[in-house]
């Protein structure tokens, strides 16, 4: 096997570059700077802290790339990964350390620091959830991370925002980094949509984890009043359960079960995308989204689209010439939006190649790649 649970912490090889994934399952970006960095020609070492059956263990297995796996532990069993990770690092002194995940940073990047590691680099996949919410232990933790850190990719400009405005980290010290899309699975999904479409059913498509800020329970009212108009419709979630589930399943209630579809998971977002009419991803805030890829598959796919403006969304110029834009929080302007696209009274352009150009996967690990070696 490939892997194996950490038995010694002593490198057999010089270590170049160290990477250190933790927090994540189904991630093609996080697999292709992995792929990038076993072809680059550096000594490397990859330590996962996942259990046998993540599925990111499984996509490195399929590339056939050595990791060793660190067990899963609770945030206060954190401290056992920090020792050993100091242990790894006083004996092997890699030039760069990259981290992805809350987990990982927060026991590899203190650690990085006293030891002096050159380049500290950590993944900013978050923007303003500690702010929002007043979280104060987190808020401390992201500006601790921040000062350990010698570089902080942040994955749109939203990110970057946050971090040099709200966290005082000073701007040439932020990369953006965008997260990369395999274009190529979803480029002419719609055209395929329109030539097998013969049941009459409009079909409404939401991915997105059930919590309050992305806005799906206003997603879900805008269902309740579309649908009682237009039966023939029906709404269909991909997403964890989270705080938001039972509100939604609330609104939702008085509609025949038939009507509506929830999945916590699905492995194939471009199938799910190719039977959907229409897709709706509606986050409550201008940056509560730090980046939002369901944005960039959506629009690389050619399916209309309703949309708030958050994360990368707002970094698309001319917005509204590809997508419905409404205003957050807004259940009827959503609603107006789904029916204005059922009865066919709006069109819009295709997306430019050349945006979403900036969102190729090998265009992202190229950057990752440069940022651990340069």
């Amino acid at each position: 096997m490939p892997y194996h649970y950490l038995v010694t912490m002593m490198p057999k090889h010089k270590v170049e570059v160290l990477m250190v994934i933790s927090n994540a399952t189904i991630s093609p970006q996080l697999v292709e700077i992995i792929k990038q960095l076993a072809k680059s020609g550096h000594n490397y070492e990859i330590y996962v802290v996942a259990s046998a059956d993540n599925p990111l263990v499984k996509s490195i297995d399929l590339i056939g790339v050595s990791y060793r796996m660190l067990p899963e532990v609770s945030k206060s069993g954190l401290y056992k990964h920090l020792i050993r990770m100091f242990w790894f690092l006083i004996k092997s002194r890699p030039s760069s350390v990259l981290v992805s995940g809350q987990y990982a940073t927060y026991f590899t990047l203190p650690v990085a620091f006293c030891l002096r590691v050159p380049r500290r680099i950590y993944i900013r996949h978050h923007s303003n959830f500690h702010h929002k919410f007043g979280l104060v232990l987190g808020l401390m933790l992201d500006k601790l991370m921040n000062f350990f850190s010698t570089r902080i990719v942040a994955v749109s400009q939203v990110v970057k925002d946050i971090l040099v405005s709200y966290e005082n980290v000073r701007d040439e010290k932020v990369e953006i980094i965008y997260n990369g899309v395999d274009l190529e699975l979803f480029l002419n999904i719609w055209r395929q949509k329109e030539k097998n479409s013969t049941d009459g059913i409009f079909r409404i498509g939401v991915i997105s984890r059930l919590t309050e800020w992305k806005g799906v329970e206003d997603t879900a009212k805008a269902f309740r009043e579309f649908n009682l108009k237009y039966p023939n419709s029906s709404l269909h979630v991909i997403g964890a359960p989270a705080d938001s589930a039972k509100r939604v399943f609330d609104i939702l209630k008085e509609l025949r079960l038939e009507k509506f579809n929830f999945q916590s998971q699905n492995l194939n977002i471009p199938l799910f995308l190719s039977h959907m009419d229409v897709f709706v991803h509606v986050p409550t805030e201008i940056s509560d989204e730090a980046f939002g890829i369901v944005y960039i598959e959506a629009l690389a796919s050619g399916i209309p689209c309703v949309f708030t403006k958050s994360g990368i969304l707002n970094e698309l110029e001319n917005a509204e010439k590809f997508c419905s834009i409404v205003e957050h929080r807004d259940s009827r302007a959503i609603a107006n939006s789904l029916e204005d696209i059922y009865l066919g009274k709006v069109s819009f352009e295709k997306i430019p190649a050349s945006w979403l150009s900036n969102f190729d996967l090998s265009k992202q690990g190229s950057c990752y790649l440069k940022v651990l070696t340069h």
